[in-house]
């Protein structure tokens, strides 16, 4: 009962943590402000939608292709950027995403030597690897906002 608990928490801290940084990651390329209460709620809804596909075990991937979507539509939708600065910051992000864990990944079973089956197994160790991807979309969006100075009014909401 608790290690389901402690899943279910992974889980979300994970999802919240990787889809905020998404977002923000987003934001910053298109040279949005980075406002942390809007962008968190932003990183909670993209879980929200995200999760739910992704329990419905839909082809392989769905859930990327309709996050970039989804993603590329809120930016358009809560900014005043063009849609196809939504979709390059949209699609940066999830790049830079997909690499962040390609790498993460690769470098922990390399220091571990754990099997991946294993890694994959342990839903707390799985979702504990994504933490730092998360924390470091977070890092690079603040980064990036920092020499591509946003635009003020950017945001319509």
């Amino acid at each position: 009962m608790l290690s389901n608990m402690v899943s279910y928490a992974m889980i979300l801290l994970q999802g919240i943590l990787e889809l905020t940084g998404v977002a923000a990651f987003s934001l910053a390329v298109v040279r949005v402000p980075l406002y942390w209460g809007r962008i968190t709620a932003l990183g909670i809804l993209l879980f929200a939608v995200t999760y739910t596909i992704r329990i419905l075990q839909t082809t392989f991937g769905l859930h990327t292709a309709i996050l970039l979507f989804l993603l590329s539509l809120l930016i358009r939708k809560v900014t005043h950027t063009s849609p196809v600065q939504s979709f390059k910051g949209s699609f940066l992000s999830l790049i830079t995403l997909t690499l962040l864990e390609l790498v993460i990944y690769k470098i922990f079973v390399m220091m571990t030597k754990y099997d991946p089956d294993y890694i994959i197994s342990n839903i707390i160790l799985w979702k504990s690897l994504g933490l730092p991807q998360g924390i470091l979309m977070i890092i690079f969006a603040i980064i990036i906002s920092k020499y591509k100075k946003p635009y003020e009014g950017a945001w319509r909401i």
